[in-house]
C-alpha cells in the first residue's frame, strides 16, 4: 500500500522549507518557514510516539553547546549572538544545522525524499541550462542581474544563479550533480534513474560556469568515490560507461578551453590561491597563540581586537569592534583552529564524520547520496568555510536529516543494476545497521 503523498501539515511545512533553499536571497523567510515546520514536525512526532533519534541530537546539541561557549568566553553581548547578522555570518552553523534535526523529525517517506529533492534538483539544473546556453551564445548580458551578478570576485558578472555569489552557486549545484548522479547509479528504478542522469548534467555545466575551482575539484573527488562504489556493486556497466563517455566529450566540447584556463591561474603569482595562503597563515597564527579553545566565535573578523589571558594556552579576544560579514579563513579548518582552537575543530569536524561512518554501507540511495554529500563536504572545505554554515552547509543538513530514518531495503528484495536486469538478494551485501 502505498504512503501518502503528505502525511501531515508537518511534511508540507518541510517540503516548502527544503524548496526555500534554491535561493540565499530570501531573508527572513527561510528561517521562518524552518522554525514553522521543525514546530509542527515536533508536534507530531510527540503525539505519534515517534522520537527524534537521541544520538543525532546529542551530537548537534554538543556542536552547538561548544560554540556558545565559545562565544560566551569573549564576553560580547548576547544581544550580539541573537541579532540577525550575527547569525546570517559568524554564527551560521547554529542555523545551518537545524534543518538536519528538522526534516529528520518529519520523518519522510522514500517517496516524499524523491519529490521534493527532485523538485529542488530540477529548479537548479534548469537555471544551470539557462545560464549555458545563453552564455555559449554569447547572450550573456541578457541575463546579466538576474543569474550573472558581479558579486566579489572579479568586477565582471559571474554566474550566480539565484544566490548571491558564484561560490555560492558553484557548491550548491556540484552537490546536485554529486546527488543526481548518485541516484543514476542506485535507485532502484529505471525511470527515476534515467530522471537522475539526465539532471546531473546542466548541474555539472552549472558548477563549470561558476568558476569555482574549489567545487569542481570536491565534485570530481566525490564522484571518483562513487565510480567505485558502483563497480564495486555492480551498478555501473558497459552502457553507463559508454553514456558517461559522451557526457564528458559533449562538456569537454563546450566548456574544456574555459575550464583549462580557469586551472591554469592556480599558477598565477599573487591570484587568490596566493591570498589564501596569506589568510591561512594569519588564521594559525592566532591558532598557535591559543590552541586549546581558540579565540572566540565570530572574532576572526573583528576590528580592534585585544586579548586577555596566557598566550599559547588561553587568549581569547575580549574586547574587540564587531564585524558581521562574509569575510573567513577561506578554510573550515584553520577557520575552526583559530577561532575554536584544537577543541573546536575536534568536536565539529567529528560530528561530521560521526555522520558519515553512521551512513557508510548502505544499500539505500538517498543515504547513499547524503554520505557522498558529507564526503564532498569535507574536501569543498579546504577552499571556503562551508563546514562553518551558509547554502551549501543548508541544502546538506537537509539530505542528511532526510536520509537519516530511511529503512535499509530488505534484503529479500531483488535490486535492478544500471543495465535494467537484477542481482539476487543473496549476491547483495547484507545490509548495514541503521543509524536509528
Amino acid at each position: 500500500m502505498k504512503a501518502r503523498w503528505m502525511a501531515s501539515p508537518a511534511q508540507w511545512v518541510i517540503a516548502a522549507a527544503a524548496l526555500s533553499l534554491i535561493s540565499n536571497r530570501l531573508g527572513w523567510m527561510v528561517p521562518a518557514v524552518w522554525v514553522a515546520g521543525a514546530g509542527l514536525a515536533s508536534i507530531d512526532s510527540f503525539r505519534n510516539g515517534q522520537r527524534l533519534d537521541r544520538k543525532l541530537l546529542l551530537a548537534t546539541i554538543a556542536v552547538w553547546a561548544f560554540w556558545t561557549l565559545s562565544f560566551a568566553m569573549t564576553g560580547e553581548s548576547w544581544r550580539t549572538f541573537a541579532s540577525f547578522e550575527f547569525q546570517r555570518r559568524d554564527g551560521q552553523i547554529f542555523f545551518c544545522l537545524f534543518p538536519l534535526l528538522a526534516v529528520a523529525a518529519a520523518k519522510p517517506s522514500s517517496r516524499q525524499v524523491s519529490w521534493i529533492l527532485g523538485a529542488f534538483l530540477a529548479v537548479q539544473g534548469f537555471v544551470a541550462l539557462t545560464a549555458s546556453c545563453f552564455d555559449l551564445v554569447g547572450k550573456r548580458k541578457l541575463l546579466t542581474g538576474l543569474l550573472f551578478w558581479v558579486d566579489e570576485g572579479p568586477p565582471v558578472a559571474n554566474y550566480c544563479g539565484l544566490y548571491f555569489a558564484h561560490n555560492a552557486v558553484g557548491s550548491v549545484q556540484g552537490l546536485g550533480c554529486l546527488v543526481s548522479a548518485t541516484l543514476a547509479a542506485f535507485d532502484p528504478e529505471d525511470r527515476r534513474r534515467k530522471f537522475w542522469g539526465i539532471l546531473a548534467i546542466p548541474l555539472l555545466w552549472g558548477v563549470l560556469l561558476s568558476r569555482s575551482r574549489g567545487s569542481l575539484i570536491a565534485m570530481g573527488l566525490g564522484l571518483i568515490v562513487l565510480a567505485v562504489l558502483a563497480v564495486r556493486q555492480g551498478r555501473l556497466k558497459v552502457k553507463g560507461l559508454l553514456l558517461i563517455g559522451i557526457v564528458v566529450v559533449l562538456t569537454g566540447s563546450l566548456f574544456g578551453v574555459r575550464l583549462v584556463h580557469r586551472l591554469e591561474e592556480l599558477g598565477v603569482a599573487g591570484g587568490t590561491q596566493t591570498w589564501r595562503l596569506d589568510i591561512w597563515k594569519r588564521a594559525l597564527g592566532e591558532w598557535y597563540d591559543s590552541p586549546i579553545v581558540g579565540e572566540g566565535l565570530g572574532r576572526f573578523n573583528d576590528l580592534d581586537r585585544e586579548w586577555s589571558g596566557i598566550r599559547h594556552v588561553y587568549y581569547v579576544v575580549t574586547r574587540a569592534t564587531v564585524v558581521n560579514n562574509a569575510f573567513h579563513a577561506h578554510n573550515s579548518y584553520v577557520h575552526f583552529l583559530a577561532e575554536g582552537g584544537i577543541l573546536g575543530l575536534g568536536i565539529t569536524v567529528g560530528f561530521w564524520g560521526w555522520i558519515a561512518w553512521k551512513l557508510r554501507g548502505s544499500r539505500e540511495p538517498f543515504r547513499v547520496a547524503a554520505f557522498l554529500g558529507v564526503l564532498y563536504l569535507f574536501a569543498i572545505s579546504m577552499t571556503e568555510h562551508y563546514m562553518g554554515g551558509g547554502a551549501l552547509l543548508l541544502v546538506l543538513s537537509s539530505i542528511v536529516g532526510a536520509a537519516w530514518s530511511l529503512p535499509e531495503p530488505s534484503p529479500t528484495s531483488s535490486r535492478v543494476t544500471s543495465a535494467g536486469g537484477s542481482i539476487p538478494a543473496s549476491a547483495s551485501p547484507a545490509p548495514s545497521p541503521s543509524p536509528r
